[in-house]
């Protein structure tokens, strides 16, 4: 089992966040192209 120290979590989710952030900034763009 691997620790996850709140500082990688904290990295961890950020980066999932952006990785949504970006599919959805993608969809949108391919709808209003």
């Amino acid at each position: 089992m691997i620790e996850i120290t709140p500082k990688a979590a904290g990295m961890l989710k950020e980066f999932l966040n952006n990785l949504k952030v970006s599919g959805t900034v993608r969809i949108l763009l391919q709808k209003f192209s």
